[in-house]
């Protein structure tokens, strides 16, 4: 029962900042990345073999289409930290602290559960 209480605060902790994020570009219009869609797709199809959920597997398969059929975009949206703007210099590394969070909490819930 404890490790419902930590998923469902994971959950919540993940909503909270996906929100924070979407409120934060929301005014700010962005391409696609469909290069990084297809490597989360591959990312997903990999841990759907893993852990046997076969839904996981089909939705990064879906990803994977995506990603490959607009594969002529890849290049054109690449943008390294140099050429970033200050206000995206701060975004990445807010996101980047956000996983950092969200991945130490599953971590210390894994030990103390596990």
């Amino acid at each position: 029962m404890e490790i419902m209480w930590v998923i469902g605060a994971l959950f919540v902790l993940a909503i909270v900042f996906s929100a924070l994020s979407f409120y934060a570009v929301r005014k700010r219009k962005r391409e696609t990345n469909h290069r990084a869609i297809f490597i989360l797709g591959i990312f997903w199809i990999v841990a759907g073999i893993f852990i046997e959920n076969f839904s996981l597997g089909l939705i990064g398969f879906i990803f994977l289409l995506i990603g490959f059929v607009k594969k002529k975009e890849w290049g054109r949206k690449k943008k390294n930290w140099i050429r970033m703007t200050r206000e995206e210099k701060k975004m990445q590394i807010i996101y980047f602290v956000m996983l950092l969070i969200l991945f130490l909490i599953g971590v210390v819930a894994y030990v103390l559960l596990g």
